[in-house]
């Protein structure tokens, strides 16, 4: 099956939140204070059949406080996994 991904970001209150949406099968609520971490993986086994190596989103998160960003991941409504960067808008 495909799943479709959707982008998209808003302005609001001095901030840029970045969205990333999808309708794939979502984070289990056991999963999802651990997406973070490095080398976690969400499938039961933790076998490579899915792929990847569980530093993704670890990366992602380590870039994010670089550059001062906060980054949270959840579940979108009715299905999938929903990721927000959030960030300070820059004032010129």
């Amino acid at each position: 099956d495909k799943c479709a991904i959707k982008l998209s970001f808003i302005k609001k209150n001095g901030f840029i939140i970045i969205r990333e949406e999808d309708n794939g099968p979502g984070i289990s609520e056991e999963a999802l204070p651990h997406v973070f971490e490095r080398f976690y993986r969400a499938d039961e086994a933790h076998i490579r059949t899915a792929g990847g190596s569980g530093l993704g989103l670890s990366i992602a998160k380590t870039l994010c406080s670089a550059i001062g960003a906060q980054i949270t991941a959840g579940n979108a409504v009715p299905n999938g996994a929903l990721f927000e960067i959030t960030l300070e808008s820059q004032k010129k």
